[in-house]
């Protein structure tokens, strides 16, 4: 009986070693599945970190990027509502000459308008009275002959139109500003924003 009880205990502790062996596997498997996981699992937040990081980057290159966009489209309307201005200004102070000023402006014009025959001045509100039929008299020649209208102007206007028939030669100020600053107004805004943006 005590052979038998040996090998009972024999058996038991035998058994006990596999119960032993096999747990530790198994715990070291387990184990082994955590590390495995608890890596894969980092290594996915921060893969999903650094999605996250290069988004807020990107975003804020964007808002950046449109921060300085508006800038500058804030700074291009300033100095586009500056031109304007400059504008406005210079046919403001040609509205406000005098009759001297408005007199050598016509004489610059006047024998250069390509026409022949008879052709009608007509003044702008705010150059009425500035010029007579007596003078321009002088501009008087065998091929051309200006009258001035007594009874037509252009409101709110500086300056005059030159009507022969149906071709009309604009020569109001606003227009004239206006078409320099068609051609000009680039070279100006150069001219007065060297500095850049």
């Amino acid at each position: 009986m005590e052979a038998i009880e040996r090998i009972i205990q024999q058996i038991e502790k035998e058994s006990h070693a596999k119960m032993e062996a096999y747990k530790q596997e198994r715990l070291s498997e387990m184990q082994d599945e955590f590390e495995r996981e608890k890596r894969k699992e980092e290594k996915n937040i921060t893969e999903q970190i650094h999605k996250n990081l290069n988004k807020i980057n990107r975003d804020t290159k964007l808002m950046l990027e449109r921060q300085r966009i508006q800038r500058r489209q804030k700074v291009l309307t300033k100095k586009q509502d500056l031109l304007d201005e400059l504008f406005e200004a210079l046919t403001e102070r040609m509205n406000q000459w005098g009759q001297k000023e408005f007199q050598e402006f016509m004489e610059g014009i006047l024998p250069k308008i390509p026409i022949s025959g008879e052709a009608e001045i007509i003044l702008g509100e705010y150059s009425k009275g500035l010029i007579t039929s007596d003078w321009l008299g002088q501009f008087r020649s065998l091929d051309r002959v200006y009258t001035l209208s007594v009874d037509e102007q252009v409101d709110r206007q500086g300056g005059f139109v030159v009507r022969q028939g149906k071709i009309e030669y604009n020569f109001l100020f606003s227009s004239l500003v206006e078409e320099l600053k068609e051609k000009e107004g680039f070279y100006v805004s150069q001219q007065l924003f060297q500095q850049g943006d």
